[in-house]
């Protein structure tokens, strides 16, 4: 329904849905179009010149996106590409798969077997859910 276009891809690029990355010096536009209506933001990107250089290595990112086709099942994308484990909305609330999200983004999960929970930055995810031997874990608590 929405898209988002960059004027000089140079400067800034696009990434999922409203996701801008700076990757270089200068000036763009990024153009944004809902239906009828359009909207556009200029934009400059300028750096002092003791600062380091931009980096033009993407940076990690995720987009959840609600099925049409399956309305407790959201679709999760990694930097563009769709995952093959789908999120759960449960009781009005977005679940995302742990270990595929994890991995991604390069972050190791543990678990606790004690408290039945998996481990992320060393503290138990109270907010996880297990759905047929999947961790999920609500996408806002994700740090």
């Amino acid at each position: 329904m929405v898209t988002w276009h960059s004027t000089n891809t140079e400067v800034l690029q696009l990434h999922g849905n409203g996701n801008i990355q700076a990757v270089g010096l200068g000036t763009a536009s990024i153009k944004v179009t809902f239906g009828s209506i359009t909207g556009e933001k200029k934009i400059k990107v300028v750096t002092p010149a003791t600062a380091a250089i931009l980096n033009a290595e993407s940076v990690p990112y995720a987009t959840v996106v609600r099925s049409d086709s399956k309305p407790i099942e959201v679709e999760v994308i990694i930097n563009g590409k769709l995952i093959s484990d789908s999120g759960r909305i449960v009781s009005g609330s977005v679940y995302i798969p742990l270990r595929a999200i994890s991995e991604s983004f390069g972050v190791v999960v543990g678990y606790d077997s004690s408290k039945k929970l998996p481990v992320l930055y060393g503290s138990p995810l109270t907010q996880s859910r297990n759905i047929s031997g999947t961790s999920y874990v609500k996408e806002k608590d994700l740090p």
